[in-house]
């Protein structure tokens, strides 16, 4: 299972509680990836998912633009 979120044009703390949001409903093995605009929202959720032990991926789509892609 794969879902998606757009999280473009929103700054923290919202994209951080919106991706733990979604993350506990997930099943384990699913895929979340989400899509952000904000420097410091990205550095927030990475360090998150870090501490937390999540297998994620990081990739820039476009300058500015970022995907994280979560496996849980």
């Amino acid at each position: 299972m794969e879902k998606k979120l757009d999280l473009l044009g929103m700054v923290c703390p919202v994209p951080l509680l919106k991706t733990k949001e979604e993350l506990r409903c997930l099943v384990t093995d699913a895929v979340l990836k989400i899509k952000l605009d904000s420097n410091q929202s990205v550095r927030n959720v990475i360090d998150w998912l870090e501490e937390q032990g999540y297998n994620f991926e990081l990739k820039e789509l476009a300058a500015g633009i970022w995907e994280i892609k979560i496996v849980k």
